[in-house]
């Protein structure tokens, strides 16, 4: 961050690995047999059909009949039994991220932006407690692009009314930090650390 740019007032998060931690594999039961079906997440954001739901220009349901037929998944494994354990590849918290959080200072206000999809979103924001402190998680899907596009980071200044050098984002993936910082964004580098992204903002003037 260069020292003579303005100090931000706004934090931007991205989601997977900076706020809550993530499974490297879905896991799928087969037909009751005891044994499951282990699919890399690699595997599984890497199809261009991930790519397309991220964006909002493909639906759920599409989505689980390609992955179905990508992975050979029985037929036994429902659409409802496949959205319980796809939710489940989202993991617990990033052990001490809400008390990092909590300290922000009041005047600072808090967003997210992430890749994701409509299954992931909606339940990260009703199942853990920490996005209660977000004014907005902005998606891949409201703004039919995602990191390290551009667009995204010009779309998220647009809807949170900022300037880009207001804010500071953090990501746990360096392309989508080289990508904000080009966009005029404050941004660095965290994975799975409350204490690097505590050290940033404390840098920051950030926290109480």
């Amino acid at each position: 961050m260069s020292s003579k740019a303005p100090r931000p007032t706004t934090v931007l998060l991205d989601v997977g690995w900076v706020v809550l931690r993530v499974s490297r594999d879905l896991v799928l039961p087969l037909n009751g047999s005891g044994k499951v079906l282990r699919v890399p997440w690699e595997q599984i954001s890497e199809l261009s059909a991930y790519d397309q739901l991220e964006r909002g220009s493909l639906d759920v349901s599409q989505f689980f009949s390609i992955l179905k037929e990508e992975f050979a998944i029985e037929p036994s494994v429902t659409a409802g039994l496949f959205q319980k354990h796809w939710n489940e590849l989202l993991l617990e918290e990033v052990p001490g991220v809400s008390a990092v959080l909590s300290r922000l200072r009041p005047e600072v206000g808090l967003f997210g932006l992430s890749n994701t999809n409509p299954l992931h979103y909606r339940y990260f924001i009703e199942a853990y407690p920490v996005f209660k402190a977000f004014k907005q998680v902005f998606s891949s899907v409201d703004f039919r692009c995602r990191k390290p596009e551009p667009e995204i980071y010009h779309r998220a200044c647009e809807a949170m009314n900022l300037r880009p050098e207001e804010i500071i984002f953090l990501d746990d993936l360096e392309p989508n930090v080289d990508a904000a910082r080009r966009a005029g964004m404050h941004s660095e580098r965290v994975r799975d650390s409350a204490q690097r992204m505590e050290s940033i903002f404390n840098k920051l003037g950030l926290l109480r």
